[in-house]
């Protein structure tokens, strides 16, 4: 289960594929050790989406964000890393990877500023579903092209 969760929550949040995360998981995870968990990268882009994912889920048991987001929480995700570092993704073995990664992670370490980026990513998934957060809707590539055009206007 936590390796099936880091999986996700990288492929979510690193490679912009939060809709796989859930009907199309077994092929992300024919891609561990292909594009995902490879020796050449850099490890803070999986502890960044970790940790992430962790904090999420930490706000829904606390209820601090509603549990009807939980449908949208791989989404949720990919806006935290796009609200969080605007900077297009370096390489990922490269030193940059690191930096790029410690500026969203400042944000996630400040309880205060993690619930502002949480509360903006929500703003976003609001934006772009529209009158209610469909599973299906959700879940569509579409929808990840949409998140991310509304995020970088944000």
């Amino acid at each position: 289960m936590l390796q099936t969760n880091a999986v996700r929550a990288f492929s979510a949040m690193f490679l912009a594929e939060p809709h796989s995360t859930v009907r199309r998981y077994k092929s992300l995870s024919d891609r561990v050790g292909k594009d995902i968990f490879i020796h050449e990268h850099k490890l803070y882009p999986y502890y960044t989406s970790a940790y992430a994912l962790y904090l999420l889920e930490f706000l829904f048991r606390n209820q601090k964000v509603d549990s009807k987001y939980k449908v949208a929480r791989f989404q949720i995700l990919l806006a935290v890393r796009l609200l969080g570092n605007d900077s297009p993704i370096p390489k990922w073995n490269a030193n940059a990877m690191d930096k790029y990664c410690e500026a969203i992670c400042e944000s996630l370490w400040d309880s205060s500023k993690a619930d502002a980026l949480f509360d903006k990513a929500l703003k976003a998934i609001d934006a772009v579903a529209g009158a209610g957060l469909d599973r299906d809707k959700l879940h569509e590539a579409k929808f990840t092209e949409e998140l991310m055009l509304y995020c970088a206007i944000m």
